[in-house]
């Protein structure tokens, strides 16, 4: 099938390649105002639902954000709802570990040690958690984490 005898194949390859081209432009330059607009819908929809996927957007949202205090109380509201949510137990951890208090990371992973050593010990290897290690404490803490995590 020569492209002599069909001359139109040139014209519509180029269009699709420009359609594909706009497409990904598209969703690489997401408007702003966009993304505000659905963040207020989000943050309406989230007070009025028990659906944890929802506050764990919000929750991931807040984060992006640099709004660590909120997302941690995002994070509470889904273990609230789901006491098992060992995702959202995981990333609050983490959030904490980011932000500026301190005593409250402290007091959630005494929490976890005693529940969920294993969680516990894999997030005291993570760079957010390392800084902590550099005080008593902390270590005593990701020492009886290990500990607890072989039993």
């Amino acid at each position: 099938m020569p492209i002599e005898q069909h001359p139109r194949i040139p014209a519509i390859i180029i269009i699709l390649c420009s359609y594909a081209f706009c497409a990904v432009l598209s969703l690489i330059f997401v408007d702003d105002a966009q993304q505000h607009v659905d963040f207020d819908e989000l943050e309406k929809t989230v007070n009025k639902t028990n659906d944890s996927k929802v506050w764990m957007q919000y929750a991931q949202i807040l984060n992006a954000q640099g709004r660590q205090q909120h997302a941690v109380q995002a994070y509470q509201e889904i273990l609230k709802r789901e006491p098992y949510n060992n995702h959202a137990r995981y990333q609050c951890a983490l959030v904490l570990a980011q932000g500026d208090d301190e005593e409250a990371y402290f007091q959630y992973m005494q929490e976890l040690v005693l529940s969920y050593p294993k969680m516990a010990t894999e997030l005291f290897t993570l760079p957010e958690c390392q800084r902590f290690l550099t005080q008593n404490r902390f270590r005593i803490l990701a020492h009886e984490a290990r500990v607890q995590a072989v039993d």
